[in-house]
């Protein structure tokens, strides 16, 4: 009885999502926002990963091809995130390209077919059906995937701790999330044995470090946070200068030595470490991503 009267408002919910251009419902949202904490958490000054865009950046993705242009794959060549050399003076100008990075390309037929595989399932897709077979049954796609992983975590936190996902503490949520990486979900053969929670941990980690037109990495945060300088074109690090026929290495960026701030007392070299929640979440990256390569 309450699974039927919960569908009308499901429905709504998802055609409120699609009039806001997204394919995940606010519901939705909000256990993926959870869950992405729970990955690569807050730190006290520090925000976690669900502020670093990760919701934005998995939602963009599963709705890739809701309107035109098709938003896989960012152009280029410039993001305007670095201004254009002065070859006169060998210095950085004060002009900057256009951001052509969110002007997205097309996808070449075969891209667009994998795609269309990858987010709605190679049944629906003649030309990829006929292949499942060969590769052992259907490619489940990753907005069902996503839709219905979501509703099992709420269901699994609402029978273990009694309440929804994003709704339990952080030790609660913990405790559930370790549940449902023990065996809830299944690897999928068609996702290279992956569970729904190695993508979650792929794509948390894709919405947090990619470029910022993708959705995520929210005002750069986290390329900040590990030391990252992110695209560096058109300036480049070596500018040529006219007047001496020459390239000229930026002051704050040399290549052949090191950088102003990693030089010590007497000229040592004095590598910069990484902050202290850099660190953290760099170990974080690197136990998850060992964990993933052991399954």
């Amino acid at each position: 009885m309450l699974a039927v009267l919960a569908t009308p408002l499901t429905r709504v919910e998802r055609a409120v999502a699609r009039v806001r251009g997204r394919f995940l419902t606010a519901k939705e949202r909000k256990t993926l926002g959870a869950l992405a904490d729970r990955i690569i958490p807050p730190e006290p000054g520090v925000p976690g990963a669900k502020a670093f865009g990760v919701v934005d950046y998995v939602d963009r993705l599963l709705s890739a091809f809701d309107g035109q242009p098709i938003r896989l794959f960012a152009g280029g060549p410039f993001s305007g995130r670095n201004p254009y050399p002065d070859n006169k003076t060998g210095t950085p100008s004060h002009h900057r390209p256009r951001d052509s990075f969110k002007h997205f390309i097309a996808p070449t037929r075969l891209q667009e077919l994998f795609w269309r595989g990858e987010l709605f399932g190679t049944p629906s897709i003649p030309e990829l059906a006929a292949l499942d077979a060969q590769y052992g049954g259907p490619k489940t796609g990753l907005r069902d995937l996503y839709r219905q992983s979501l509703a099992k975590v709420d269901r699994v936190a609402e029978s273990v701790k009694g309440a929804p996902f994003a709704k339990l503490s952080t030790p609660d949520q913990d405790t559930v999330l370790q549940m449902l990486d023990d065996g809830a979900f299944k690897p999928d053969p068609r996702r290279d044995g992956d569970t729904f929670i190695d993508t979650l941990i792929r794509h948390t980690l894709e919405g947090c470090f990619s470029a910022p037109e993708y959705g995520g990495n929210t005002h750069l945060h986290g390329w900040e946070l590990v030391g990252l300088e992110g695209d560096s074109q058109p300036l480049g690090y070596s500018i040529f200068d006219q007047t001496t026929n020459a390239y000229v290495e930026r002051a704050g960026h040399p290549m052949t030595t090191a950088n102003p701030d990693e030089i010590g007392p007497g000229g040592t070299v004095v590598p910069k470490p990484l902050s202290a929640d850099g660190t953290t979440v760099q170990h974080t990256i690197a136990t998850l991503a060992n964990t993933l390569s052991n399954r």
